[in-house]
């Protein structure tokens, strides 16, 4: 994750990197955290799976924050 970002911010000249996950995607949402994403928005049952709604979260990384 940190080699992708890295390639983002510079090869790419990215100021940020957005991201949604499902909000019980704790694996997913701790290797975020842990590269430096932060938690910026929430989209309520926006997501429907095995007959039930989820939550999505939005998380963003901006340029200099990755850890």
């Amino acid at each position: 994750m940190r080699t992708v970002c890295r390639y983002g911010f510079e090869a790419m000249r990215l100021h940020s990197i957005r991201l949604w996950v499902v909000d019980d995607n704790d694996a997913a949402i701790r290797t975020y955290r842990k590269v430096g994403f932060h938690t910026d928005g929430r989209a309520r049952e926006s997501f429907r799976r095995d007959g039930r709604w989820h939550d999505m979260l939005l998380m963003t990384l901006l340029d200099g924050e990755l850890t």
